[in-house]
């Protein structure tokens, strides 16, 4: 069983994308170009819009997610001049049944290269970063603790969950 679970994550995770670039930094740019355009609209409706590009559902929802994750963490230290030692260096694969799976982030190429790209853009435009960034929900979580009283270099961040299902 974990080895048709690591099979099925091989699988999503080294699908190349039709329409978009030949290496995963071409293809995050592209994806990131659309999610930039479609900033004011819903988690839904980007992944749509993504999918209309060519993007695989599956495909689409990891780059979003990631997406809001990596630029929400460059943001965040900018902000709030939150060290990113302070973050999680994983994440977690939710699956209905109540069940997780650990995965590293420090392993996942497409987290990495957004990552990459995030911290480019923040010296080049802070404005892209600001609006993928901005829809983090780690952000929404530092906002709360601040809100109740805590600094924000006392926050702790722990890693997110991802439902496995959209995978699929």
């Amino acid at each position: 069983m974990l080895k048709r679970i690591f099979a099925i994550l091989f699988l999503v995770f080294s699908v190349s994308l039709p329409v978009y670039g030949s290496t995963v930094d071409e293809r995050v740019s592209d994806a990131v170009d659309v999610i930039v355009q479609n900033h004011n609209k819903g988690y839904e409706e980007i992944v749509d819009e993504l999918e209309r590009k060519g993007v695989p559902k599956s495909r689409a929802f990891i780059i979003v997610f990631f997406s809001e994750l990596a630029f929400g963490r460059v943001y965040i230290e900018d902000l709030f001049d939150v060290d990113e030692g302070k973050f999680s260096d994983s994440y977690f694969l939710k699956k209905r049944d109540g069940s997780e799976i650990e995965q590293s982030l420090e392993n996942n190429a497409i987290y990495q290269s957004l990552y990459a790209l995030a911290k480019q853009l923040d010296r080049e435009d802070k404005t892209t970063v600001q609006k993928i960034g901005s829809r983090s929900g780690e952000l929404d979580m530092l906002r709360v603790k601040i809100n109740l009283g805590k600094e924000a270099k006392d926050v702790t961040f722990f890693p997110p969950r991802f439902p496995y299902e959209l995978l699929n």
